[in-house]
C-alpha cells in the first residue's frame, strides 16, 4: 500500500492536530458550523447530540 500525495498531506495535517489544541478546536468548529446550519437552517433548535453521533 502506498500513500498518494494527498494522503501524505492528510496524515501530516492530522499529526499537526495532535500537537496543537487551538488547531483541533478550529478543525472541530470547521466541521460543526456547516453541520449546524444544514441541520438548523429552519431556525428550529438543533439537538447537538446528533452532531456527536454523525460519522466523519
Amino acid at each position: 500500500m502506498h500513500l498518494t500525495d494527498a494522503g501524505r498531506v492528510a496524515v501530516r495535517d492530522l499529526k499537526n492536530l495532535q500537537k496543537n489544541r487551538a488547531a483541533r478546536l478550529r478543525h472541530r468548529m470547521d466541521a460543526f458550523q456547516p453541520w449546524l446550519f444544514a441541520t438548523a437552517g429552519d431556525q428550529a433548535p438543533a439537538n447537538l447530540a446528533f452532531f456527536l453521533a454523525t460519522p466523519g
